[in-house]
């Protein structure tokens, strides 16, 4: 067993190179030093939605086990949503085509609500669920006799809540790799509709969903994508964390071995959550986030302050890292670390959080960094009794009610809500850089590392405060050496057919920094089920020749200005199994060559002023989320850079957009307009951005180098509402 394992590690000091690296002044991927096409599926084993017409219908449905199984098994039946129905089903069941044996039923209903109860179970409840029923009901079934009737009452307007399902109760069952299982069933329906049948093992709390059986979608969509010059499979990956120390890897080779079976030559990028099971939560309640509301949060989350679970998850990186790269060395391309792309948990609801003890010691220790003594965090806070060793998190109280002039905090008496808000950021993306530098580590510099980071542009529109996120650090992930691709999916503004495609961040600057930005191209398109509750739900596709324009116009964008991108069949539906999908991909592919992109117009962001704002997002929304709208409309091109690379004299343009510059230090304000280079440049200041430099109000730091600049007035109110939220003050410039 040694001499294998040495075997194995010899092996690996052998594998393919993946990395991404500088080719005609584009970022490019290199597979062993030749550069490829930056093209990527995600997917897994997939169960499609199948048409119901009205009347009956009889279904049948041929499963694959992607591998052995001998686990806790259900079968959801989920059905559409979109208008009323009233739907019969009949006669389930689930038989092994080899032996003929019955995994599930068969079901007749015939002997009533008995019948139901041993096999089925719904959710949520019918009292939960108002506008649903559900039962066994005389003559409803096939030929007259009893049948499952299950009834969905859609408002004229509004939506549904809970997505109502019925489901098999979750039992053991065994399946056996390749072999095959047919799914019937006898369903009738008052219109035309569809059910969705979804077949997982019942998962352990902590571990992610997984189907056992595939319907043959994803096998044609492995298969689509290698003809179609997209080299790079990725997919969710299992991270086993037990509480023994006794690791099973059958979960995680099985899937990998799984798609290798279809694509030999596929290279692989798993996608991790490195997130601590709940057993490690409960038994280390001090290395959670802490709520000002706790009762709000049922659901427990680590806290990315937490040097404990850092510690641990890097160690247990490093080994899923080297078990892979020891047995899949030619097929390893790199490592995703996903874990709820490094938002911090209630960003969208705007919860207050940073009160666990890891957290305030953290805060702690980042204030006694930036300031080294207790004179100068007294003067920057205005508190003569605060001390580097008394020093708190700031309450929810005050971080709601902080002093502001407008959106804007004001420095002189708002500085601890400032510093918390950068401190949450510096947290977060510290946090990150410790995970992803373990893969460059252990990979030896060999493989790629891929994180979520970055939405400056799509995260402007949080109602309270950007800060929230985590996601306004994103020079340190650019001047890291631990990132290669950084990425998003396409923004959910502006997406439909007809529309544009967007970056959620300033990808321009992800590519001047030598790192690649992804596209995570998630369309809901015509194969998956009408509901807004997915992403880009709202903006769904109703045929393959609108599905192909969409995607031919995210793709397009993707390739003219040199991000790598990814097909990502979410749910997983089968979604992009049909060739005229993948053909275009293949006329995309004479683009060549690969050159360096810019625009015209140069659009500037600033992180570092979000930092600043509090209920500005009536304001921040439609100058920087909403604003991008009219960048593809303006007839020319553009690009998209964050404020620190024009200060840098980086960014290119003939026309230079200021959309966010209100807390300028002293370097930006003395970049803030330029001695032209060779040809003048035009400056359009978007309201609040025409006077950046004033000083901060009542600062006592006069005398400081790097004092802020903001363009705040506190005797200007013709931007504050009567409750003290920032108003747009309507179309135009300033």
């Amino acid at each position: 067993m040694r001499y294998l394992l040495l075997f194995l590690f010899c092996s690996a000091s052998f594998a393919l190179e993946v990395r991404v690296k500088n080719a005609d002044g584009v970022p490019r991927i290199h597979i062993d030093d030749i550069p490829v096409r930056p093209r990527f599926f995600y997917g897994m084993p997939s169960s499609r939605k199948r048409n119901i017409k009205a009347g009956e219908t009889q279904i049948e449905v041929d499963y694959t086990a992607v591998r052995d199984f001998n686990d806790r098994f259900t079968l959801q039946f989920r059905v559409g949503r979109r208008s009323s129905s009233k739907m019969a089903f009949d006669d389930i069941s689930l038989v092994d085509t080899a032996t003929g044996e019955a995994i599930i039923g068969k079901v007749d209903f015939e002997g009533g609500e008995q019948d139901f109860t041993s096999v089925f179970r719904f959710w949520p409840t019918l009292k939960d669920a108002p506008y649903a029923t559900l039962g066994v009901v005389d003559g409803v079934g096939s030929n007259g006799s009893k049948g499952l009737l299950q009834t969905l009452q859609v408002p004229e307007k509004g939506r549904l809540g809970h997505d109502f399902h019925f489901y098999t109760a979750p039992k053991i069952i065994k399946l056996v790799k390749g072999r095959k299982y047919k799914l019937s069933f006898w369903v009738k329906s008052d219109v035309d509709t569809w059910v969705w049948l979804r077949p997982f093992k019942q998962p352990k709390p902590g571990e992610i969903y997984m189907k056992p059986i595939s319907d043959g979608h994803y096998e044609s969509q492995l298969k689509l994508a290698a003809q179609s010059d997209t080299s790079f499979v990725t997919f969710p990956c299992p991270f086993p964390w037990p509480e023994d120390e006794n690791i099973d890897w059958y979960e995680v080779d099985s899937i990998i071995d799984y798609i290798l079976g279809v694509t030999p030559s596929a290279k692989l990028v798993p996608r991790l959550d490195v997130s601590p099971p709940p057993w490690w939560l409960k038994e280390n309640p001090d290395e959670l986030m802490g709520w000002a509301q706790p009762e709000k949060h049922r659901r427990q989350h680590v806290s990315v302050s937490s040097e404990k679970w850092l510690r641990e998850a890097r160690k247990r990186l490093a080994d899923f890292i080297e078990r892979l790269e020891a047995k899949y060395p030619d097929n390893i391309a790199g490592y995703h670390l996903n874990t709820g792309e490094w938002f911090y948990p209630g960003a969208n609801t705007q919860d207050f959080h940073g009160f666990s003890p890891c957290e305030q010691a953290a805060f702690k220790r980042w204030i006694a960094k930036k300031y080294g003594s207790d004179k100068a965090l007294q003067e920057a806070w205005n508190q003569d009794n605060v001390t580097l060793d008394t020093v708190s998190v700031p309450s929810a109280e005050r971080r709601e009610q902080a002093p502001r002039i407008g959106c804007l905090l004001n420095p002189a008496a708002s500085q601890d809500v400032i510093d918390f808000n950068f401190f949450m950021q510096d947290a977060m993306v510290d946090g990150v850089l410790s995970l992803l530098r373990v893969i460059r580590e252990t990979t030896g510099g060999k493989k790629l590392s891929l994180v979520f980071y970055g939405y400056v542009l799509e995260l402007s529109s949080l109602p309270r405060m950007q800060s929230s996120s985590g996601h306004m650090a994103m020079r340190k992930m650019l001047d890291s050496p631990y990132v290669d691709i950084i990425c998003s999916p396409i923004s959910y503004i502006d997406r439909a057919l007809g529309e544009a495609s967007h970056s959620m961040t300033c990808s321009e600057s992800v590519l001047l920094a030598g790192k690649l930005w992804l596209f995570e191209d998630d369309t809901s398109i015509h194969f998956s089920v009408e509901a807004r509750t997915l992403p880009g739900g709202a903006s769904r596709t109703n045929s393959l020749w609108e599905t192909r324009q969409v995607l031919l116009r995210n793709s397009a964008h993707a390739r003219l200005r040199n991000y790598a991108d990814w097909y990502m069949d979410i749910v997983p539906g089968g979604w992009f199994d049909d060739p005229g999908i993948w053909s275009d991909l293949k006329v995309l592919g004479r683009i060549d060559p690969v050159r360096p992109y810019s625009g015209e117009i140069a659009s500037l962001a600033d992180e570092r002023s979000n930092m600043y704002s509090l209920y500005g997002n009536g304001l921040t929304s439609p100058l920087i989320s909403q604003g991008r709208r009219a960048y593809p409309r303006s007839g020319t091109t553009f690009g998209q850079y964050y404020l620190d690379d024009f200060v840098a004299g980086k960014v290119p343009g003939k026309v230079v957009v200021f959309q966010n510059t209100w807390a300028l230090d002293n370097k930006s304000t003395t970049q803030y307009r330029p001695k032209p280079q060779g040809t003048i440049r035009h400056l359009v200041l978007l309201p609040w951005n025409d006077r950046p430099g004033r000083e901060n109000c009542r600062c006592r730091q006069r005398n400081r180098p790097d004092r802020l600049r903001t363009g705040a007035d506190e005797r200007d109110r013709s931007l504050v509402g009567s409750k003290g939220h920032t108003r747009w003050p309507g179309a135009g410039i300033a």
